[in-house]
């Protein structure tokens, strides 16, 4: 009986620990315009990075449509976006939209829609 009982509070302390850490871990939309950038051929205009510029043609687009859920996932322990970019000055025929996940501290692309766009990852 008595190992039960250190059986399941071990079980508890354990999970416990994995959550906070996957909470400490957990990518902020600042980490996720640091990876757009770093694997992407695009450069932010701004913090937020709501306007950017292809790398490739020197375009600008910018941020029509997006959403951020800090807390997605199993216990909130991930982090989503999913942003439409719009050419400036094209009335948007040319688009292009990434959706991303990120969790513990790495980002993964749920979709990424291209329109007339010639935006690369890059590694």
């Amino acid at each position: 009986m008595k190992n039960k009982i250190y059986f399941l509070v071990g079980l508890a302390m354990i999970i416990v620990i994995l959550i906070v850490i996957f909470n400490l871990t957990k990518p902020d939309e600042n980490d996720f315009v640091q990876w757009f950038e770093d694997h992407y051929n695009i450069s932010c205009e701004d913090e937020k990075c709501h306007i950017i510029i292809l790398e490739s043609t020197g375009e600008k687009y910018v941020s029509g449509d997006f959403y951020y859920s800090p807390s997605s996932g199993f216990l909130g322990m991930a982090m989503q976006t999913k942003r439409q970019y719009i050419k400036f000055d094209s009335g948007g025929s040319e688009y292009f939209s990434i959706e991303v996940r990120g969790l513990l501290g790495q980002f993964e692309v749920l979709e990424l829609k291209k329109n007339h766009i010639e935006i690369q990852e890059i590694r």
